[in-house]
């Protein structure tokens, strides 16, 4: 049973990203392509404290210009980049978000934690007549300690600032 994707994608058919991936929810293996445990990571961050090794961050890391791979390591890895990508995302739309104050600038490339601050980042975006168009899923704020907890809303979504 594969996943079905009626939609056009903005990537030409037989490219990575052309089509939704894995097509099985169990995964599926990639000749050549290791995923999840078999990934040969490297060691990008090491955070310490007093000297001793707090949480080491892994991945790969490749430098490309169109389809040519400048250097990589780290393996040959097939991953969604997701949320690490999300520092990324500032170069792209620099010249979009110009006008924006830097809460609005951090709220639309990072996630958040649904407090009121970020909520108010990500509807400062837009002007109120638009907030209907916000289409991320409900949620609730990820930390409510000592609140009564609120009912789900789109503007709660750890992504709702990048689209507003």
């Amino acid at each position: 049973m594969g996943l079905q994707h009626d939609r056009n994608s903005a990537v030409a058919p037989g490219r990575p990203g052309s089509k939704v991936f894995p097509e099985s929810p169990l995964g599926e293996d990639i000749e050549g392509i290791p995923t999840g445990r078999d990934v040969e990571w490297e060691p990008l961050v090491d955070y310490r404290r007093n000297g001793v090794s707090e949480t080491t961050i892994h991945g790969a890391v490749a430098w490309c210009h169109g389809d040519e791979v400048i250097h990589s390591f780290g393996g040959n890895v097939l991953c969604y980049g997701r949320s690490m990508m999300k520092p990324f995302m500032i170069k792209a739309f620099i010249d979009e978000l110009n006008d924006c104050t830097w809460e609005q600038k951090a709220i639309a490339v990072a996630s958040h934690n649904g407090d009121t601050e970020h909520v108010a980042a990500a509807q400062s975006l837009l002007n109120e007549a638009e907030w209907p168009l916000m289409l991320t899923p409900l949620d609730v704020p990820l930390v409510q300690f000592g609140r009564q907890v609120r009912r789900p809303r789109r503007w709660y979504h750890t992504c709702s600032g990048e689209h507003a």
